[in-house]
């Protein structure tokens, strides 16, 4: 365990961005599936087979019924299920510590990559930082990808395969887990999920267009729609142009 006082040392000089406080808020609120059950796996198989046949459908895809068909799909996504639900999941004590961890690894990193005149012990104490980090942020990830595949399950059928979208959701946990603050309060969960929809999200809309849109503009795009929508709710109508 990381002491807590080298923590409030180390805190101030990490990057931490991300969702802001209003959107972690809504994201707690509404995300039912962001606290999984401990037995995940046959039954979460069987509901993605479902989906990814109702997916290939709507899109006008048919069934295979070799080994680039749906039956395939659905026997490694069960596989990955398998795996990755023999990994235990975290109380909140335990993401605690291992942000903690993590945070402290990070900063020890930066400093073995400054150009300066520290003395060999030092470093062999920062490498030591910096391995103990690594090993935590490879257990919180562990823990949480089966939060990826519950999340990635609801864009199946728009263009990316199921595995590929649980890929890129995993790539959003691992940012999620080396920008975390549980300092702020929120669950990992929550947080990791704003993180993971934005890596998905991207890749949809890289991946699932025949001219690709660039992802700044693809960005600035559902900023705009955010804010249609917020003004309907706000004032009862459409939004205008000023």
């Amino acid at each position: 365990m990381v002491d807590a006082a080298v923590v409030e040392v180390v805190r101030p000089f990490l990057d931490v961005a991300g969702p802001d406080a209003a959107e972690l808020e809504a994201l707690d609120r509404d995300e039912q599936s962001a606290e999984l059950p401990n037995a995940l796996g046959a039954d979460l198989g069987t509901d993605l087979g479902t989906d990814l046949g109702r997916g290939q459908e709507i899109a006008g895809i048919d069934r295979q019924p070799d080994l680039d068909g749906l039956g395939a799909t659905t026997d490694l996504v069960r596989v990955y299920l398998r795996e990755i639900g023999r990994r235990k999941l975290l109380t909140a004590d335990e993401e605690v510590d291992l942000a903690r961890r993590i945070e402290v690894g990070l900063f020890a990193a930066a400093k073995l990559a400054e150009p300066s005149t520290i003395d060999i012990e030092w470093r062999w104490d920062l490498a030591a930082l910096v391995r103990d980090g690594e090993l935590a942020k490879v257990r919180i990830i562990e823990a949480n990808l089966r939060l990826v595949v519950s999340v990635a399950k609801r864009y199946v059928g728009r263009g990316v395969p199921m595995l590929d979208l649980v890929q890129e959701g995993n790539l959003g946990l691992i940012r999620a887990v080396e920008k975390f603050d549980y300092a702020k309060g929120f669950k990992f969960s929550t947080y990791a999920t704003w993180w993971i929809r934005q890596a998905i999200s991207r890749a949809l809309a890289d991946q699932s267009r025949t001219i690709r849109v660039p992802i700044h503009v693809a960005d600035a795009m559902n900023r705009v729609l955010r804010a249609q929508r917020d003004l309907h709710q706000q004032l009862g109508r459409a939004a205008t142009p000023a």
